[in-house]
């Protein structure tokens, strides 16, 4: 039997010109999909790689012109023909492998899409009144990670009749998981907290090498948290307190010994979106408050870039005008207005709403609206204001 004629070398050659088979994927993507399909394989044996099959063939495409060349000179017309075949058949196996591939991706990411849209449009991040059935609702003042905005979250937790309201508040603190929400990791506060109930007295006791008043930032933060505490707790006052000692010493504003707030509600809210995030904003009242219901939603429309606040209605949304009846807002919208359906639109009607809940209203309906439909509301019917916003889950 006589040797293939072809050398090493050009083989080697040979080889570097095969076609070559780009993978435009991201690798994230490509592991994503490979870790998917060995867990399946271990369900499902009959499963041979695409690579393994590209492999054979290249293995038996090189020892064709062998046993070809092998049985005579004038078959060389025919080895060419061979090969530009085989080569067409292996191009064609790979392409329908990655082809196979991109389907399967292509597939299982849309479901994943489709799965998460629908999910998103249809849960909402609100906190309703058939929410509360055996439910204890706690809502914690938390600052974004640049210390920017103070995000209301809502807690439920189960009722416990041999605690307080406060007491769950002070036994959930180290339960929050505020860097997963992409939020200041703030509690539990480093302060041994007392209420007074008969006088809506909060009573804040630091230790004197408390972090609070280090800072201009810190200490205007923790301010804005008590503050924020007071109007979420129904709190009046707060007494400040330093290792027992009347008053907490603060850099810029010297020695504090209270915090009172009066507040009428009256303010609009916006979305914020922590870490750049954008598929779920936090619903946020603006520090601002508005005389009217009318100037909070035209407010709404625009973004306060100081804040890193953006706007919670689109601009394409014409109000017409709008009329208030028994404590129910009705929003006519003009006739070219069209309410888009998806998240933002599901999370623009729950900011309308929590607005409207500033204002007193029980209850919004919306004119004209040209869809009948936005996730959970049905915008044929009055849609009853939230209790709160922003709801998040704690491991019991």
């Amino acid at each position: 039997m006589r040797k293939s004629e072809w050398s090493d070398n050009q083989l080697e050659e040979w080889i570097k010109q095969l076609p070559k088979v780009k993978d435009p994927r991201d690798p994230r993507d490509i592991y994503q999909n490979i870790s998917i399909q060995i867990n399946k394989s271990r369900r499902v044996n009959w499963i041979i790689p695409s690579f393994a099959t590209a492999a054979a063939l290249l293995v038996f495409f090189l020892l064709v012109p062998t046993f070809l060349n092998d049985s005579s000179n004038e078959d060389k017309s025919s080895v060419g023909e061979s090969t530009a075949s085989m080569d067409k058949t292996m191009k064609n196996s790979l392409d329908k492998s990655d082809m196979r591939k991109a389907e399967s991706i292509n597939f299982d990411s849309t479901q994943k899409d489709s799965l998460n849209t629908a999910d998103t449009v249809n849960e909402g991040t609100t906190v309703n009144e058939e929410d509360l059935k055996n439910k204890e609702l706690l809502i914690y003042a938390i600052p974004s990670q640049d210390a920017q905005v103070v995000v209301p979250i809502s807690i439920l937790v189960e009722k416990n009749s041999a605690k307080t309201k406060f007491d769950q508040f002070k036994d959930n603190m180290p339960k929050l998981t505020e860097e997963e929400w992409g939020l200041s990791d703030y509690y539990p506060l480093n302060a041994k907290l007392e209420y007074k109930p008969e006088h809506k007295k909060l009573i804040v006791d630091v230790p004197n090498n408390h972090q609070y008043g280090t800072g201009s930032g810190s200490e205007i933060m923790f301010q804005k948290i008590l503050s924020s505490e007071l109007l979420l707790m129904n709190i009046e006052k707060v007494s400040l307190m330093t290792d027992g000692q009347q008053g907490i010493e603060f850099g810029n504003k010297g020695k504090l010994y209270e915090l009172s707030v009066t507040d009428s509600g009256k303010h609009g809210y916006f979305f914020y979106y922590p870490n750049k995030m954008t598929d779920k904003p936090y619903l946020v009242p603006s520090d601002e408050q508005y005389q009217t219901i009318q100037d909070a939603l035209s407010a709404m429309s625009l973004s306060k870039e100081d804040h890193d606040l953006k706007a919670s209605i689109p601009k394409e949304l014409n109000i017409e005008k709008i009329k208030e009846s028994d404590k129910i807002l009705t929003i006519y919208l003009s006739n070219n207005t069209i309410i888009p359906e998806g998240s933002k639109a599901l999370h623009m009607i729950e900011a309308i709403l929590l607005t409207a809940k500033e204002f007193k209203y029980r209850a919004v309906k919306i004119e004209n609206a040209k869809v009948s439909h936005v996730g959970k509301f049905n915008l044929a019917n009055e849609m009853q204001v939230p209790i709160a916003p922003n709801k998040k889950e704690i491991s019991e």
